[in-house]
């Protein structure tokens, strides 16, 4: 069986983000749709579309993306079920691994458990033997409180299923960000409607924010190009076929 995270929970990750982002996009467009008060026409323009906060919100976009999409290519997905798993340490008596150790990336085919007490050795070791992922946990050369955890190749399903959640992820970023651009235009349409701006700067302005955004889309999609890229040239098991 292939060692993969669930589709749920490792959705669960990044919809937290993007359903955080985007919930407080949609406030913000109701609060303005529901506002009666005109804009100040002593406003200066920066401070009704500012292009730096623009980018700097397309940018925390793009970096959760590129944060997620190294998390799959190197899987560290895998990381969160090993913290959750049950060890029984005594009769009667259980507690989580990530109680018990420290588990990172070693590289991409493999992890590295550091163990806290030498008495759960033996525990930790049956526990992660136990599981259906088939994780064989070998002790390090030079510490015996670490062990190195190969991870099994990629089966043909499982690649399908992490090109299915770099889909997904994508999907969610292309939302952000034409959130981020419908906030923005409703605050250059008004700005108009007010007279804050003239029929030149807003064209500019415009101009601007159709730039950095398909400028993010672009990047969005070479993203999620080269990720699903990186995962079909790993090799896959042959219990796959």
């Amino acid at each position: 069986m292939s060692f993969l995270l669930s589709r749920r929970s490792m959705s669960a990750c990044y919809y937290s983000f993007f359903n955080k982002y985007n919930y407080i996009n949609q406030k913000l467009l109701s609060s303005k749709s529901k506002s009666k008060k005109n804009i100040n026409t002593t406003e200066s323009t920066e401070n009704i579309i500012d292009i730096e906060k623009l980018n700097n919100s397309i940018n925390n976009v793009i970096f959760y993306l590129k944060k997620e999409s190294e998390s799959l290519k190197l899987g560290r997905s895998n990381l969160s079920l090993l913290h959750n798993v049950e060890v029984s340490i005594s009769k009667g008596k259980k507690a989580f691994l990530k109680d018990l150790a420290h588990i990172s990336i070693r590289d991409n085919r493999s992890m590295i458990m550091t163990i806290y007490d030498n008495d759960n050795i033996k525990y930790l070791i049956s526990a992660i033997r136990s599981l259906s992922y088939g994780l064989n946990p070998v002790v390090h050369p030079s510490n015996p409180l670490q062990y190195i955890i190969p991870l099994p190749l990629p089966t043909k399903e499982s690649q399908k299923k992490v090109l299915q959640q770099i889909s997904e992820l994508g999907e969610n970023t292309g939302i952000a960000i034409r959130n981020i651009r419908t906030i923005n235009m409703k605050r250059l349409k008004k700005a108009k409607q007010y007279g804050n701006l003239t029929e030149d700067e807003v064209n500019s302005k415009e101009k601007d924010i159709a730039k950095i955004i398909n400028q993010a889309n672009q990047e969005v999609e070479k993203i999620i190009e080269n990720t699903k890229k990186s995962i079909l040239e790993n090799k896959v098991s042959i219990n796959a076929y």
